[in-house]
């Protein structure tokens, strides 16, 4: 069998996985023949994949769990090279990958609870740390990168953008030059996206800030503050935040034992604070 006959063949098989749903974790590699595909351990999950994939692609996706359903769309009339996407366990939520171009690779780490909808072009890099957790998050990415970090928390109607669809166009000297952009979003450890705030072009928000509702973050951010507002500011230093009202939970203690110089370089003030059980 030739190298495109494999890959036809693959895709038709792709194309029929479409149409139903895996019901353990999906591994698929595409190379020199046809894919293979290699279910994962547990039964009864959710994982959809649907279009076709080229050459060099490599999609693998734990076995989720029961409240889970992960759907992996390659899009485009044509198959898609140069994909690469890894999910962790999720163990419950609602996860939507789109491919729209070749020369694109995710990473989400293991959470429990996750929706997110990526949309992803070329050149797009896209990376979610291990612990992340979204009520809704909206990720598009093209000729640029995003990386999110660990523990993190995003509310419901956040949307992340580092991506170059358009062109701009630099009218300033004689001649108008195209201005060549790839913007890199970099969020730290254990940040928390507030309900409906927007990060865009190239920004980065360090460990343990908070980005308060409706903001729009599109800088630099020092860590363990708060911003607001749009253009986002920071109104508050020396900063972090809780999953659980009114204690440190596992979650905080666990950032700031990685994390002491937020702290003045020790973990021994955590002893002033009540602290869950």
């Amino acid at each position: 069998m030739t190298l495109r006959g494999g890959l036809a063949r693959a895709a038709r098989g792709l194309r029929d996985m479409g149409g139903r749903v895996a019901r353990r974790g999906v591994r698929v590699t595409t190379g020199p023949g046809a894919p293979a595909v290699q279910p994962g351990a547990a039964a009864g999950q959710q994982v959809r994949i649907i279009g076709q994939l080229g050459a060099r692609c490599v999609i693998d996706v734990a076995p989720p769990g029961p409240k889970a359903t992960i759907t992996v769309t390659i899009g485009g009339a044509k198959p898609l090279d140069d994909l690469r996407l890894t999910i962790g366990r999720i163990d419950r939520g609602t996860v939507s990958v789109l491919f729209t171009a070749s020369d694109a690779a995710v990473e989400i780490g293991r959470s429990p609870m996750l929706n997110a909808r990526l949309d992803l072009g070329t050149k797009a890099r896209v990376e979610i740390g291990d612990g992340t957790t979204a009520g809704q998050i909206f990720v598009n990415c093209a000729r640029g990168s995003v990386r999110i970090g660990r523990d993190c928390m995003a509310s419901r109607d956040v949307m992340v953008m580092a991506a170059t669809h358009h062109g701009i166009v630099d009218l300033s000297g004689a001649a108008p030059v195209p201005v060549s952009e790839s913007p890199e979003i970099v969020v730290g450890d254990h940040v928390w996206l507030g309900f409906r705030s927007t990060v865009v072009g190239s920004c980065q928000i360090g460990h343990g800030a908070v980005l308060g509702a409706g903001a729009v973050a599109a800088g630099r951010y020092d860590p363990a503050t708060t911003i607001v507002g749009n253009p986002a500011r920071v109104v508050r230093r020396n900063v972090s935040w809780s999953r659980v009202p009114d204690v440190l939970d596992a979650s905080i203690k666990g950032f700031l034992a990685e994390h002491p110089e937020l702290l003045g370089g020790s973990a021994e003030p955590l002893s002033r604070f009540n602290t869950s059980p």
